[in-house]
């Protein structure tokens, strides 16, 4: 199942249009990176072959970064625009596994701030973590496959 990356956002992006909900370049960033993990860990599959980086503020994938980075901190008003097609991508409504993961990934943190998603992903000992503390740039998948879920407020 790889997917591109601008796919998994468009479709997070959709889903937050639709519930009349504005998020951050950071809080896409960071959404990504959950279902990314989520899906991993249910399935054992990677959704897409680019790796996250271990940047200062969290997991990032410079795809995602590189498209929507003239936001910087303010709502994404847009979607993005795959291989430079005149059309927006989003992943098929009958990837089952895909929106199992997203709508998980929804429901447990659309309402969090972008530096509560920020300190979820700074966990003692997590995935983005050990990529810093071993000053690596990429973020392993098996760590991100062991690392747990945390809620930062009870929503």
């Amino acid at each position: 199942m790889l997917e591109t990356p601008l796919a998994v956002a468009n479709s997070i992006l959709e889903r937050a249009e639709l519930e009349g909900k504005r998020i951050t370049h950071l809080q896409l960033q960071k959404l990504v990176y959950f279902v990314y993990k989520r899906l991993l860990q249910n399935t054992g599959e990677v959704l897409f072959s680019d790796f996250f980086e271990a940047w200062t503020w969290g997991p990032v994938v410079r795809k995602v970064y590189d498209c929507f980075k003239e936001y910087g901190d303010r709502n994404i008003d847009g979607y993005a625009y795959i291989d430079g097609e005149s059309s927006v991508f989003v992943i098929s409504k009958e990837d089952i596994e895909f929106y199992d993961a997203l709508n998980w990934v929804w429901d447990n943190y659309r309402s969090h701030t972008a530096p509560e998603l920020v300190s979820l992903t700074h966990v003692k000992g997590g995935a983005w973590d050990t990529a810093k503390t071993e000053g690596v740039l990429e973020i392993d998948d098996e760590n991100i496959k062991r690392e747990g879920w945390l809620f930062s407020v009870a929503r």
